[in-house]
């Protein structure tokens, strides 16, 4: 669950995609598909959130 739940922490995002592109320098092998996956899949999520957000408040201000 704590792992899960960090996926929503911009650190835990940073981190996890940081770690995948240099898991060719890492001796300690890479990072399983799954949680890479999770990991660009909550970044775009939080993106396509406050892009949506925002045009959501700018659409709301413009019809005033």
């Amino acid at each position: 669950v704590g792992e899960l739940a960090g996926l929503v922490s911009p650190w835990s995002i940073h981190n996890g995609i940081a770690k995948e592109w240099d898991a060719s320098t890492n001796a300690l092998g890479t990072m399983s598909a799954a949680w890479t996956a999770g990991y660009v899949a909550a970044a775009l999520a939080i993106v396509a959130g406050c892009l949506a957000l925002l045009v959501a408040r700018f659409t709301k201000v413009g019809a005033r």
